[in-house]
């Protein structure tokens, strides 16, 4: 079995996030907006439960604690929603940055 540790991490460009995707010893720069970011992490995270305003309001971002999958949204301002399973919910206005950490496994 490998562990491989992959790291996302989005600086916010007007409009558009340049996300870095660190994968062992590769780097890969990609341009998304940043409402494609929150649904790549709402897909890969938390598409099975989340409720359906948080999934059409542009504003609210999923985040959780290290361990699993560590995601971190940094935003002038930001205050908790409502926590569901692993996962925090957050409205977040200004979007900073986010940074998404996870480890896969692979046999």
């Amino acid at each position: 079995m490998k562990c491989t540790h992959c790291l996302f991490i989005t600086y916010i460009i007007p409009q558009y996030i340049k996300v870095r995707v660190v994968w062992d010893l590769a780097n890969i720069d990609v341009e998304a907006t940043l409402e494609e970011f929150r649904r790549f992490l709402i897909y890969s995270t938390c598409i099975s439960y989340i409720p359906e305003g948080y999934l059409r309001d542009p504003e609210v971002f999923p985040e959780r604690e290290g361990g699993q999958g560590a995601i971190y949204v940094e935003a002038a301002d930001k205050a908790s929603l409502k926590k569901m399973r692993d996962i925090t919910f957050v409205n977040a206005r200004d979007v900073l940055g986010v940074i998404y950490e996870f480890v896969a496994i692979q046999s």
